[in-house]
């Protein structure tokens, strides 16, 4: 099984992160999804064995670290990732979904509205960790066993 830690909108807030990836400690790659991607420069020193990927987002400065999208293909199943304030997430969905069936995306992950998503459209996982909010921190995990990639959301 291939395990993929998501975060997003950490502003600074990285110590429930942390917690959660010492608690875990089996994870293969960590996915920022943007707002102080910069974070993700932190998480990936203090845990040099996972990959990790970052996503610029609207509270980011420009940096070859962080692109504002990344769609690839991981254990062979196309995910796009961004942070999703370009596709208006905060007034609905079909933007942001619209374009990760052009992409030919099975997963979709996005962060901004700091509301904690995990949910099925058609052959679609679609997966917002939630991140750091009032209502308590949270974080997405995505794992990929053969051939098929599930989601999961875990309150910290």
């Amino acid at each position: 099984m291939y395990r993929i830690v998501i975060i997003s909108d950490t502003h600074r807030h990285i110590d429930y992160v942390v917690r959660l990836l010492d608690n875990i400690r089996e994870f293969d790659m960590i996915v920022h999804l943007g707002d102080h991607s910069s974070d993700a420069k932190k998480i990936a020193e203090m845990y040099p064995l996972a990959k990790v990927l970052a996503v610029q987002g609207n509270n980011d400065l420009p940096s070859l670290f962080a692109p504002k999208e990344i769609i690839c293909d991981i254990e062979n199943i196309r995910f796009f990732i961004t942070h999703g304030h370009n596709y208006g997430v905060k007034y609905g969905y079909e933007r942001i979904c619209y374009r990760a069936k052009e992409e030919s995306a099975r997963v979709l992950l996005f962060g901004h509205t700091h509301v904690p998503l995990c949910e099925r459209e058609e052959d679609l996982l679609i997966l917002n960790p939630g991140g750091y909010n009032s209502a308590g921190p949270s974080v997405g995990i995505v794992e990929i066993e053969n051939g098929r990639a599930k989601g999961c959301l875990y309150p910290c």
